[in-house]
């Protein structure tokens, strides 16, 4: 909104358009000791937190959508691959299941070529350069009680 704040915020990957219509949409927040912004992303890693909170919401001017957590994992900030389109299914899948097979639990969730992510990265402090992702599906909510 155009408040200052030292903090920054949270913010879409430039790579990303801003209607969330890219295969992955990337948003970038700081692991902020408040618990503000993304200061509890990595409560992700626990699977009793995953279970109580499975479905996160975001809200936009357009539209509002659930998002179905599926995958939650801690990555090397300087190799992790941040990508938001894929060449084809193949790789969508491979990115999917790299994703799947990296978060300590599993969630049920299917996700499908098409479907759209939404990427949540914040830092980490395992190791220098360390971030924590949580991937989740989009979904819209016409018709969805939120």
């Amino acid at each position: 909104d155009g408040t200052p704040n030292e903090s920054g915020s949270i913010m879409m990957d430039q790579a990303n358009s801003n209607t969330f219509a890219d295969a992955v949409t990337i948003l970038h927040g700081h692991n902020m000791h408040s618990g503000a912004m993304f200061g509890d992303l990595d409560l992700y890693a626990d699977e009793a937190y995953y279970r109580a909170h499975p479905v996160m919401h975001l809200f936009t001017p357009e539209e509002d959508y659930k998002v179905c957590v599926f995958a939650a994992y801690t990555v090397d900030g300087n190799t992790f691959d941040y990508a938001t389109s894929f060449s084809d299914e193949a790789a969508f899948k491979a990115f999917i299941q790299q994703a799947m097979s990296e978060t300590p639990y599993d969630t049920g969730i299917t996700v499908n070529y098409g479907d759209r992510i939404i990427l949540l990265s914040t830092c980490a402090y395992s190791y220098k350069d360390a971030r924590f992702v949580v991937l989740g599906k989009l979904e819209s909510c016409h018709n969805v009680q939120v």
